[in-house]
This record gives C-alpha cells, sequence and structure tokens, in this order.
C-alpha cells in the first residue's frame, strides 16, 4: 500500500486470543460481544501484526510480534496459532533481515517484542543482526522496574539480549525517527506508549499499536483492561479519531483480523473503519 511515495505493509505472524472481559474493560459482554465472538473460553482472536515501512532512506519494522519458539504450554493458554518468527514473515514479504535499519517499539510488551529473538543452537540471538533497536527511554525504564500490576507484560530476558547488541537507541518524548517518519507518546496503555505516524507527499498513515488495538475499539469507551490509565487512554484515543477523521489518515491495527487498513468515518454516535480500497495503493 502506498502512503505517498511510501511503501507500507502488514507483517502478520499469527493470531493469540485473549480474555474478552481483559480486551474491553469496564464494558459489559453484552455489548462488545456485538463487535467480536468469544470462544468457550470467553477469549477472542487478536492479530499479531507488525508495520512494514519502506521509504527512500530506510526500511522500517514497527514491532515483531511474540515469535516462534514458545513453550506449549504458553500456546495453549494464550490461544496461539500460524506464528511462524520474523525471519519467516520477512522472507515471505520478498526482503532479507539484514535489509532491516530500524526495529521500532510501540512499547515493551513481549507480544510487540519477543519476535526480536529466534533460537540457534539453543540460545536465543537477535534476529536482526544489523537493525537499530528504537524505543521511548521511559518504557524501557519502565520495563526493568515493574510492580505487580504491570511485570506480566514484559520480559526483561528479551530486552537484556537486545543491550547486549550495543544497537538500543533511545529516544524521549514525540521525535522524528527517520524522515517522514515519526513517533507520538499517548500513555494510556503503557506510560511511554507510542504510536508511529508516516507522512509522505501530503498523505498521512498511522500505526495505532495497543493504543487503538483493533477496530472494535475505534469508540473511546472500549478501552482494554489491560491499560494502565484509562482516562489518557480515553483522551489520547479521542484526540486521534478526531484527527484520523478530519485528515483522512489511513489507519493500521497492531490487533486487527479483519482490515488490512483503513479510514475513520462517523456514524450515527460512533464511529467505523472504512476500509482503504487497493485501487488508492
Amino acid at each position: 500500500m502506498r502512503v505517498g511515495d511510501f511503501e507500507v505493509r502488514l507483517i502478520n505472524d499469527g493470531e493469540c486470543r485473549v480474555d474478552g472481559g481483559a480486551m474491553f474493560g469496564a464494558r459489559p459482554k453484552t455489548i462488545w460481544s456485538r463487535l467480536v465472538t468469544s470462544d468457550a473460553h470467553n477469549r477472542v482472536p487478536l492479530a499479531i501484526n507488525c508495520l512494514l515501512i519502506e521509504t527512500p532512506h530506510k526500511r522500517i519494522l514497527v514491532d515483531v510480534g511474540i515469535g516462534a519458539g514458545t513453550p506449549s504450554e504458553f500456546r495453549d493458554l494464550h490461544g496461539l496459532t500460524g506464528v511462524k518468527g520474523m525471519r519467516r514473515r520477512i522472507e515471505e514479504a520478498g526482503l532479507k533481515v539484514d535489509d532491516i535499519d530500524i526495529v521500532l517499539f510501540s512499547h515493551l510488551h513481549y507480544d510487540h517484542v519477543d519476535g526480536a529473538l529466534e533460537t540457534v543452537g539453543g540460545r536465543k540471538t537477535p534476529v536482526f543482526s544489523r537493525a537499530e533497536y528504537v524505543i521511548q527511554a521511559g518504557e524501557w525504564r519502565d520495563a526493568f522496574n515493574t510492580n505487580k500490576l504491570t511485570a506480566g507484560g514484559y520480559n526483561e530476558a528479551t530486552l537484556k539480549i537486545l543491550e547486549q547488541t550495543g544497537r538500543v537507541r533511545f529516544i524521549e518524548g514525540d521525535v522524528e525517527v527517520s524522515p517522514g517518519v515519526s513517533v507520538r507518546v499517548t500513555g494510556g496503555h503503557t506510560v511511554h506508549h507510542q504510536i508511529v505516524i508516516i507522512e509522505s507527499l501530503g498523505e498521512k498513515a498511522v500505526f495505532l499499536a495497543d493504543l487503538i488495538p483493533t477496530a472494535a475499539h475505534l469508540q473511546p469507551i472500549n478501552i482494554s483492561a489491560l491499560d494502565t490509565n484509562f482516562l489518557e487512554t480515553f483522551n489520547a484515543k479521542s484526540r486521534l479519531i478526531r484527527e484520523a477523521v478530519s485528515e483522512k489518515i489511513t489507519c493500521f491495527f497492531s490487533h486487527e483480523n479483519d482490515n488490512v487498513a483503513g479510514y475513520v468515518r462517523r456514524r450515527g454516535g460512533g464511529y467505523v473503519l472504512e476500509a482503504r480500497q487497493e485501487k488508492e495503493t
């Protein structure tokens, strides 16, 4: 899909399942079940999506999924299916892992970071041997200073291996990571969670990460119980959705199954996603 003179495409690495109550927080099941279907364990399906951005300057991969080689108990608990790992997915996209210049993390939860590693000879090693890893400095600090509410989301072992590469670059606040590719700190899901904004030749796209993980979360009140600050999420979502509508921004989702990308439209008292048509690519 073209965004100006950039090529932008989702890289999917399978699906996981998360408790529906966790994904929709205070919203009762009688409401969220109209939007998604849960299984016998009350889990809803979530795609594991990353975003590949190819610009005239850099190839940037936003998030890297959960990775292959997880223990069978973990796969069963989280309903993991179709996970092949980033090396396979990048090759399926017609590239090699060494073609990736920057791995940009929206945040450091394991389902967005652990795919940076693969098992070789019984050891965990980085998939991307030459890429720079870019993350908010505050998010990195928080990942190593967790509490009882946040500890389950992070995998320190993965981050320590990435740190040993010497290629972790820390950023502070809203910055341009590469020409035409910038980040905006939203908070909400984690304190230093960030979205990725892509701008080229007057066109604009955004990777919403876990601020708005699926199209069902476009309604500002649909907030995951996994977020650290519900009000911050609500305010950031409300501002961003208004911006997306008024500026016709192409939206990409980290966990949406049904829509590759689309535009947000007002409908009735809420918002819906209108799929971007192939003729516009």
